[in-house]
């Protein structure tokens, strides 16, 4: 310490240099760290940006009329004004901004572009040496030595697995038959769950009813501690996705809801003549209704729309009669919805297939079922890359809630069974995943999900 304690008593004038030379340095070292700081914020602030941007895009899809090019302008627009007036010059955003539309795979992360399929958004942020405002492009291209300033983020439509992939029952859920699901499927109800007889219940599903829901022992003791089984209430919203369904198809506005077989919006009115006056019928066929279109058949109030035989796909039929389906009907790729109350609301005696087990794992082919009452099937039923809801209108449901009793062996690919009420399969029901389960044109509800890319 002698050697510190004579440089502070040298008077020959060194000290004020040497106080010049450590100052710079420390100055350097301040500034250095200011910097490093304030790049962190302004990294901050493109991630934000670049987050508003991604999720107004997607809204921009889901809930305007806009084509691509007016869905960028949207998201632009709205990510300047979330940043706040004057912190983002709109030209510059435009400069730096690259959105791209597509499909994006979660599992391998890997994004295609696709215009005519935009399920996804890919926004990318650069500030290089050709984007952007001269002077900001300058102190970014320097700071990028740094640190790297461009930002990506990816945001894509989301469907919960319950809506495609299984059973699920806003009163009980009962089980008189075999019960096999397998894969990522969904198995819910908001009252209780009651498997009386054999089963087998993959590691990869859910399995969800309400707190204190009395369940099967075997399945509490299997899956408990696996993250299959959870205890907890799910609002479900059938009224409001049913009428929401409805109004889109019945009025012409069905372009949220991706029937990609639709050709045109507009609604065709098809009179089917009435046979007999004691049971008065309506008898169709196939050749009856336009592929293509939204077709609305309307009856009055006993009369019974009866479906006789051939494949009704690749159109939309809304009616407000009760359903007779005959043997040898099917259904492919086509949305049908009643308006008709009552526990046999649609009728199918002979059995029900809706969809093509060829195409129950394809992206583009959904059959939707959708009925405001119930439906009565003694016989099989098989459901492919289908959907079918039964007492849709579940909050008219007063007192007691309605029971759908599915007589006959259930089958399912893909494919998911909604009631507003109680659901009880008298025979067996097994349930096979398909690795891309469709949603279009299916009753859901879609989220956004969001994620750095």
């Amino acid at each position: 310490m002698t050697w510190l304690r004579k440089f502070w008593q040298d008077c020959h004038g060194g000290l004020s240099p040497s106080i010049a030379i450590i100052m710079m340095y420390l100055i350097t070292v301040c500034g250095m760290g200011a910097n490093a700081a304030y790049l962190v914020t302004q990294k901050m602030r493109l991630e934000g940006v670049a987050d508003v941007i991604a999720l107004e895009a997607m809204r921009g899809i889901r809930d305007t009329n806009r084509d691509l090019d007016g869905v960028r302008s949207y998201a632009l627009n709205n990510a300047r004004d979330a940043a706040g007036t004057g912190s983002i010059d709109i030209n510059l955003l435009r400069d730096v901004t690259t959105i791209q539309f597509g499909r994006f795979d979660q599992k391998t992360m890997k994004f295609t572009e696709d215009e005519g399929n935009p399920e996804a958004v890919v926004v990318s942020l650069d500030f290089t040496a050709d984007t952007g405002h001269p002077v900001r492009r300058m102190y970014y291209t320097a700071a990028g030595r740094f640190a790297d300033m461009s930002v990506r983020r990816v945001a894509q439509f989301y469907t919960p697995r319950c809506y495609t992939s299984g059973i699920v029952a806003q009163g009980k859920l009962e089980f008189r038959g075999s019960l096999s699901m397998q894969g990522d499927y969904c198995l819910r109800s908001n009252k209780q769950i009651a498997i009386n007889s054999s089963w087998s219940l993959g590691n990869d599903g859910i399995i969800s009813a309400p707190p204190n829901s009395s369940l099967n022992q075997a399945v509490v003791n299997k899956h408990e501690n696996t993250g299959v089984l959870e205890y907890r209430h799910w609002k479900m919203e059938l009224s409001k996705d049913y009428m929401g369904f409805f109004n889109a198809l019945r009025y012409g506005y069905p372009a949220r809801l991706n029937p990609t077989y639709l050709t045109s919006n507009r609604v065709i009115t098809v009179k089917i003549p009435r046979i007999g006056k004691r049971k008065p019928w309506r008898h169709a066929s196939p050749s009856d209704y336009h592929v293509g279109r939204i077709n609305y058949t309307s009856c009055w109030n006993k009369d019974t729309l009866v479906l006789n035989g051939g494949t009704y796909q690749n159109m939309v039929l809304v009616t407000n009669c009760r359903i007779d389906i005959t043997q040898g009907v099917g259904f492919n790729n086509m949305i049908l919805i009643t308006t008709k109350g009552g526990k046999d609301s649609i009728e199918a005696r002979k059995g029900l297939r809706l969809g093509s087990k060829n195409t129950a794992c394809s992206s583009f082919v959904a059959t939707v079922f959708m009925t405001r009452g119930g439906i009565s099937a003694s016989n099989a039923i098989k459901l492919f890359g289908a959907q079918l809801i039964t007492y849709a209108d579940d909050a008219h449901n007063k007192g007691s809630l309605p029971t759908t009793v599915l007589g006959g062996s259930v089958e399912m690919i893909g494919s998911s069974i909604f009631s507003g009420g109680n659901l009880r399969f008298n025979k067996s029901a097994k349930y096979t995943d398909s690795p891309n389960p469709t949603s279009k044109g299916m009753v859901k509800n879609d989220y956004i999900r969001m994620g750095v890319y």
